[in-house]
Formats: C-alpha cells, structure tokens, sequence
C-alpha cells in the first residue's frame, strides 16, 4: 500500500507507507499487524478500515511538519516469479498492478 497526500497548495506529496517495501523475490511466512491491516483494508467492505487509514496517515505527516489536506491510497501489487521463471536468461519481467483504493480528506 502506498500512501499520497495533498498539501493545501495542491503539491502532491509521497507519505511514508504503514510498513517498509519487501525486497524482490521476498516471501514472509507470518505478517506484523500493519501488514495485516493494509491487506485486510483492500477488501471493498471495509472502507471504514481504509478511512482509519488515511486519517493515521494525516496525523503522521502533520506530525513530520507537511501537513496535507488530503490522502489518496493505493494498491501497489507486484506478483512474485516462479522459481523455474526467476531462473532463464533473460529474466522476464513480474506482472505489476496499480490501483487507487480511494481519496479521503483530512479532519
């Protein structure tokens, strides 16, 4: 999960992600608690969760000193190479998907 945020001025800002991106080709048997939230809030019933979410993510970059107006999230999905594909010369390249789970303003 990614997290963007607006500043008042209309500047589009990167706010820092709930959890570190897992390094290429990683595999994580047991999930922390804010992976387990981001994963969980990509269902569409819980857009409570999702709002949570991004109110977090306002207080944290007020907090850094940018304060923004409004946080956009989104799903960064990059599927993980088989083994027998990770292996061949040229390596192909891991299928990649972006989607925007919705924007929520600031309280």
């Amino acid at each position: 999960m990614t997290l963007e945020g607006e500043t008042a001025s209309g500047e589009i800002v990167e706010i820092e992600p709930l959890f570190d991106e897992l390094e290429p080709g990683f595999f994580r048997w047991r999930y922390d608690r804010l992976q387990k939230s981001a994963l969980s809030s990509f269902r569409e019933s819980r857009s409570a969760l999702r709002k949570a979410i991004a109110h977090n993510a306002c207080y944290r970059s007020a907090q850094a000193g940018q304060p923004v107006v409004k946080v956009t999230l989104h799903r960064d999905r990059t599927w993980v190479l088989r083994p027998s594909k990770q292996l061949k010369e040229p390596r192909p390249k891991a299928r990649r998907k972006v989607s925007e789970l919705g924007s929520f303003k600031c309280p």
